[in-house]
């Protein structure tokens, strides 16, 4: 990370064949974005620290330190106070960093850029053989209805599922792999057991094992299957979550944002996952 932010000079280390220059360098006078910014190391931390403080850094392997004159822009999607008390994030760099802050609301609460997105996301993805291709009506309303636990980027997935899927010019609700208003309700736990059918433990027992398994997959898909996130948010220990998920069969990996990229190629024929995968990476 240090090398990544500072450079180095010629043999520095092994391998350190050439001078390279750090992303501090090479954003001088400008906007330096770090993305994720929960995930540096605490040494890597103390490095950032350092700059932002005394707006001066050394590259690795060099006797002389160099001006900083740079703009920091950090994001992350991790709760910084809590990681701040739980020490795994240094809170003097965390006031640093919290100077201006940006809070975008979830999805959810602002259901009035759904289907401005989707247009944006249909528009950048679409192929272009393809340039009529366009959101049903039934699936605009789908995609409003939608809760979307995993925000812009799994309505990113649902449209590029959708134009994949698509056997027409008009990409349908089954297209996009979310449940429907109608299909959520059908899809509800049925909860109400007859007294004759099961005793008051069992009972029990049934609806913290429905409620478990719900809020298990609800929090896998808001975290994208980041289990240490997700076991924060929880506040439980990562090995307790990870005997839940094992418990209930809920695998993380399927909450990875690039899962839905591969549910067509996994379920399509030879000829059409050729060109699903040739598509990715036209």
């Amino acid at each position: 990370m240090e090398d990544e932010l500072f450079g180095h000079e010629r043999g520095a280390f092994t391998d350190a064949h050439a001078q390279r220059h750090g992303l501090i360098a090479q954003a001088e006078k400008g906007t330096l974005f770090l993305d994720e910014v929960e995930a540096m190391s605490l040494k890597a931390q103390v490095a950032l620290l350092r700059v932002l403080q005394d707006k001066r850094f050394r590259a690795l392997g060099s006797n002389c330190e160099q001006q900083a004159d740079i703009r920091i822009v950090a994001a992350t999607n991790a709760p910084l106070e809590q990681l701040v008390q739980a020490g795994s994030f240094r809170a003097d760099l965390y006031f640093r960093l919290h100077v201006f802050s940006v809070h975008l609301p979830p999805l959810r609460e602002r259901k009035e850029d759904v289907v401005t997105l989707s247009l944006h996301f249909l528009k950048k993805h679409v192929p272009v053989d393809r340039p009529e291709l366009q959101l049903a009506p039934e699936a605009c309303e789908a995609l409003l209805d939608y809760d979307w636990p995993g925000n812009v980027r799994e309505l990113e997935s649902a449209i590029i599922r959708g134009i994949h899927l698509s056997r027409t010019n008009l990409i349908e609700v089954k297209d996009l792999g979310i449940p429907s208003a109608i299909e959520s309700r059908e899809h509800l736990p049925v909860t109400i057991v007859s007294a004759e059918s099961c005793s008051f433990k069992a009972m029990k027992q049934k609806m913290i094992e429905t409620f478990e398994k719900e809020y298990l997959n609800r929090i896998m898909h808001e975290h994208q299957g980041n289990v240490s996130h997700a076991a924060l948010a929880a506040g439980k220990e990562r090995r307790e979550l990870g005997k839940m998920l094992k418990k209930y069969r809920i695998d993380p990996k399927f909450f990875s944002p690039l899962s839905g990229f591969f549910y067509f190629a996994m379920t399509a024929g030879c000829t059409e996952r050729i060109e699903f995968i040739q598509s990715l990476f036209a």
